[in-house]
């Protein structure tokens, strides 16, 4: 195998270069900085705490209350579907 005179099949051929930075993927970001997150966020010590980060995670209402926080996307969706409907 290595007693044989290389064929030169590849002589000419032109290979690119391997860019050095490798492109960067918006979930693989996304993921990464959510393990960050994790990791430095400790659990809460007490009922506010614990409430504050409720509301950022979107469980909790927003201040001040609005009966209808969320229902305004629920409405465009419906009305959506009626004029595709007429």
């Amino acid at each position: 195998m290595y007693s044989a005179s290389p064929s030169g099949i590849f002589s000419k051929a032109e290979f690119k270069e391997e860019s050095e930075v490798a492109p960067k993927l918006a979930t693989w970001e996304t993921l990464y900085q959510r393990e960050l997150e994790l990791a430095v966020t400790h659990p809460p010590s007490n009922g506010f705490q614990q409430m504050i980060m409720w509301t950022k995670q979107g469980k909790l209402w927003h201040f001040p209350i609005d009966n209808e926080q969320g229902m305004i996307n629920l409405f465009n969706t419906c009305l959506n579907t009626l004029t595709d409907i007429l």
